[in-house]
């Protein structure tokens, strides 16, 4: 299995990546497969982003360590 951290860099990777590219050739935009690119990049690609990085949180705050680091036992 992927580790979350690995999965959250990968996906704002992509997200980068996808959003220059729209950028750099607005034009691609024109066609069917441009607008589906847009949207997995303005829409789908952040919210998996999003939602890997806070699963990744979740799991981090069940352990001790991650209390600890701001409250003293």
């Amino acid at each position: 299995m992927v580790p979350p951290i690995a999965l959250l860099v990968g996906l704002l990777g992509i997200t980068i990546l996808l959003l220059v590219l729209l950028i750099a050739k607005p034009s691609l935009t024109r066609e069917p497969g441009g607008k589906i690119l847009a949207f997995v990049a303005i829409f789908l690609a952040p919210a998996l982003a999003v939602s890997a990085g806070g699963v990744d949180h979740l799991e981090r705050s069940k352990r001790t360590e991650f209390c600890l680091s701001c409250h003293v036992m």
